[in-house]
């Protein structure tokens, strides 16, 4: 009689976190080190901040962890007085080679525009090659509104994201996990569409993610863990092994660390 051989899929560990422009880095990257995941989807990336004396944060953290990057700039503001151009952004880390690299605005940059939704906001995608085994990893930082209602102009920004994400292209066939800093609560628009076309990974939508630094912006004052605005999702092809948010001090969001197969 012969035995059936048992084929094991390899785990693999996936760090959401929106670093927040303000955190200086140096503790990011320690933070990271210690949780040491295998691909990193990031957002609040600053170039030419203030805040870490002109570093390119995204680049900084890969290059501080040897990681492939894909990294990308939402929102980049005029320069004052001689200075550099400031820039916001997001950024896709990896352990493993990444092979091709996709990326859309969800959201034009409005030119010295007033409001927190006047800033550009992008779709990163990249393609990771493990060993052979490909899949897709994208994300994304969603404009916020005030009191994170529903606005038309949000209700764009959402839909334009919902078709980045079902579009037909050669990579389509490819697992995905998707993530962002959606501003938004899991009872909104964004969140049932997305339900509609990938899974979530969790973890439940009772745990919430902001904030854990004092906010307060045009009279609206949160001081606590109050509410849930970071997310992520994936194919069917991804089989989700663990979700937990981490507890941290450092940034004004909690990352979420999901293990994961690709099945």
């Amino acid at each position: 009689m012969f035995s059936k051989k048992i084929v094991s899929i390899q785990e693999y560990t996936l760090l959401h976190w929106n670093i927040w422009y303000k955190q200086p880095i140096k503790p990011v990257v320690d933070i990271i080190k210690s949780l040491n995941p295998d691909f990193l989807l990031l957002q609040e990336l600053t170039w030419n901040c203030s805040y870490n004396k002109g570093l390119a944060t995204g680049e900084y953290i890969a290059e501080n962890l040897g990681y492939y990057q894909h990294i990308g700039k939402a929102h980049v503001w005029q320069p004052q007085d001689g200075r550099n151009r400031e820039a916001l952004g997001n950024g896709i880390l990896s352990r493993y080679p990444i092979e091709n690299t996709f990326s859309a605005f969800v959201h034009d940059p409005i030119n010295n525009g007033r409001y927190s939704h006047d800033e550009g906001r992008i779709y990163l995608e990249a393609l990771v090659n493990i060993n052979g085994q490909k899949f897709r990893i994208g994300t994304t930082h969603l404009s916020y509104y005030h009191k994170f209602i529903q606005t038309p102009g949000r209700l764009k920004e959402d839909k334009k994201l919902i078709n980045l994400l079902k579009r037909n292209n050669h990579h389509k066939a490819y697992p995905l996990i998707f993530s962002g800093d959606l501003n938004t609560a899991p009872s909104s628009f964004i969140i049932r569409q997305l339900s509609k076309i990938l899974q979530h990974l969790g973890p439940d939508y009772c745990h919430n993610t902001w904030t854990t630094k004092p906010f307060l912006y045009n009279n609206f004052e949160v001081n606590n863990l109050e509410w849930r605005l970071d997310y992520v999702f994936g194919t069917d092809q991804i089989q989700l092994v663990k979700a937990e948010i981490i507890n941290t001090e450092v940034s004004d969001h909690l990352p979420i660390m999901i293990k994961f197969k690709i099945t």
